[in-house]
């Protein structure tokens, strides 16, 4: 039996990838709560505590709460403690989460004339368990075995192969199993307690550690950071570039012992992990600003491009894949089974290819280049086979056990006709025809740098499809004419207006004339909310705002079509959109979401939030360096 996936809005978080602490506001740690279901310690696609709450002897009142990305400090007033209405005792609890680790500095105050003699008392329950099953509701028994870890105020817990370590100096703790009603069974609680008498005017401090140790992980903490941006002159758009670097920061990775394949992971609490399509957006939004991410990105993804045909994994030789997991990856709610390493993303592989060119135009960078010159061949061997005979770069999930849509919007309904019914696959959709375009004209140069035999025959197959495409895409539709969708089994044009054809301004595939036809569009009433361009114009059948690819706003969606806009010199179209994406970004708080509704801003006021949106989301963050590009002064 599964249940809905936990919401995210109702949390905080703290990330340091590939660890993330998801809680309350005040800090507390409590999954067993109905809406804190997500609530944990989670280190590389497990959880390691699905409990941590503090009490201070009574009921403290929360003063202050603050948190930056990897820190979080709450400051509470012992109001039982207090003669007068001035606050004399006070609590100040720090945490600090980097890769792997968890740091809790507990510090009681004492501002009185009389000495304070108080317990303070931590509460843990540790239940590895896999986060797929926390994201579809389901939970499973991880028998735990605990370990000598030396000392009576430490206690390492082990389970599938994997150690959760708590360490309370001078605590008096106890072990014993957790609650079962609320935890199957699997959890060991731990109570920690320590007695307190702090001096007048004088303060004390406790301590608590939890580190969570997974050797299996495939992933590991980059050491590489990002420079900051250096001031816009516009306010709201340096507080934005100021936290979507710290969320950058805080999403990089390495594949584990691969220093030199820095990469953004997707985002939390699903996707701290290598993506194709995500990690290249986002090193192609950076690339101006740090070409290092690209580089780093293209050589993690040449790791493990596909060698062999595979259905199940939906592997071929020279394709990039969709994501890397260290085990089997499962979604029961939408029937999905990923293997450790899925390929299931029709676009990845020519964004690869093109995120390898613009690193090589930005760098020129020869080394790192001929370090890539053979997964370059492969790719676009693979990118030629896609295209040959008078072909379009299609998808089907054969094995049924994978993903049904494999573009970027890849949810089972998101790909829709005008008239609200389903297109039956395999798919070809609009804007990978233009990624495969740009990425054989980009490959028709590398060829050439590298010395290589078929750049003509790449230029050829990209002007072939470019003229395909225009005889079989176009569609009318209410008097306006615009880039279907997709083409769907049959070959017939999947004729709703969506973002997916402002992804086509910039890849060349389009004349300037349809560039402009299409920006025009991307800015019209149907297709702009306020805060972004919507991912399905509201004059479809199937349009509603909180659907997650037909009516939402995406800030990377978005920030696509607004870079593309700025490389065809539509700049006027740009700024329209930079500034709705800044809108967001100052309603929010300077942390862009995943995705937001796709409400109407004059209506709504501020942006609906989508309840399991992941945040911090990397694609999300780095839409911000377009914006920069069309806004600073």
């Amino acid at each position: 039996m599964t249940g809905p996936s936990p919401a995210t809005t109702t949390s905080t978080v703290l990330i340091s990838a590939p660890s993330q602490i998801w809680s309350g506001f005040d800090g507390n740690l409590d999954s067993s709560r109905q809406g804190s279901e997500l609530h944990g310690m989670h280190h590389a696609d497990w959880r390691y505590l699905s409990e941590l709450t503090w009490s201070f002897a009574e009921e403290g009142t929360l003063l202050a709460f603050t948190d930056r990305t990897t820190t979080a400090e709450y400051t509470w007033a012992l109001r039982a403690f207090d003669e007068t209405k001035n606050p004399r005792h006070l609590v100040h609890h720090r945490r600090n989460l980097t890769s792997g680790e968890l740091v809790d500095h507990v510090t009681v105050t004492n501002a009185s004339s009389r000495p304070l003699t108080l317990t303070v008392t931590a509460h843990a329950v540790a239940a590895i368990s896999p986060l797929h099953e926390i994201r579809s509701g389901t939970r499973s028994p991880s028998p735990m075995r605990r370990e000598d870890r030396g000392g009576p105020s430490t206690v390492g817990l082990t389970a599938n192969g994997r150690t959760c370590t708590v360490n309370a100096p001078d605590a008096v703790v106890t072990v014993e199993a957790a609650d079962p009603v609320h935890h199957d069974g699997s959890g060991t609680a731990i109570r920690m307690r320590w007695d307190l008498t702090v001096a007048a005017g004088a303060s004390s401090e406790v301590l608590l550690q939890v580190t969570a140790d997974d050797p299996g992980a495939v992933v590991a903490r980059s050491p590489h950071r990002l420079r900051a941006v250096r001031p816009t002159g516009v306010p709201d758009l340096d507080r934005w570039c100021a936290q979507a670097v710290a969320d950058l920061d805080a999403l990089l990775l390495v594949l584990r012992g691969g220093t030199d394949t820095t990469f953004a992971a997707a985002g939390a609490p699903w996707y701290l992990t290598l993506f194709g399509r995500d990690s290249l957006w986002t090193a192609l939004f950076v690339l101006p600003h740090d070409p290092s991410l690209a580089w780093g990105t293209a050589r993690a993804l040449a790791e493990h491009q596909g060698t062999r045909v595979d259905e199940v994994s939906c592997g071929a030789p020279g394709k990039i894949l969709h994501e890397l997991r260290a085990d089997p990856h499962e979604v029961p709610r939408e029937a999905l089974t990923f293997p450790p390493v899925y390929y299931g993303s029709v676009d990845a592989t020519a964004l690869w290819v093109h995120a390898v060119a613009e690193a090589w135009r930005t760098t020129r960078d020869r080394q790192a280049l001929d370090g890539l010159s053979a997964a370059v061949r492969a790719a676009l061997t693979w990118l030629l086979d896609q295209t040959a005979e008078g072909s379009f770069m299609r998808y089907h999930d054969v094995a049924g056990t994978g993903l049904a849509n494999q573009g970027w919007k890849d949810s089972s309904d998101a790909v829709v006709f005008h008239d609200g019914h389903l297109a039956t696959g395999p798919v070809a959709l609009c804007e990978v025809q233009g990624y495969a375009y740009r990425a054989l004209l980009d490959g028709a140069e590398l060829f050439d740098v590298l010395s290589v035999e078929g750049a003509d025959e790449l230029r050829a197959r990209a002007a072939a499809l470019r003229e395909r495409f225009r005889d079989s895409f176009w569609v009318e539709v209410g008097g306006r004419r615009y880039p279907a969708l997709a083409l769907d089994a049959d070959g017939e044009a999947v004729d709703s207006l969506t973002s997916n054809a402002g992804h086509l301004i910039g890849t060349g595939l389009l004349t300037e004339e349809e560039e402009l036809t299409v920006a025009d569009l991307m800015v019209a009433p149907d297709m702009l909310s306020g805060y972004g361009v919507r991912t399905l114009s509201t004059t479809s059948a199937g349009y509603w705002p909180l659907s997650y690819h037909c009516g939402s706003v995406w800030a990377h969606d978005t920030a696509i079509i607004l870079a593309g806009m700025q490389r065809s010199g539509l700049t006027g179209h740009a700024e329209i959109l930079a500034r709705q994406l800044l809108s967001a970004a100052r309603a929010l708080g300077g942390r862009m979401p995943e995705l937001i509704g796709g409400q109407d801003a004059t209506l709504t006021g501020v942006p609906v939030e989508y309840p399991t949106a992941c945040r911090p989301q990397a694609w999300s963050a780095a839409a911000v360096f377009p914006v920069v590009r069309s806004l600073a002064t």
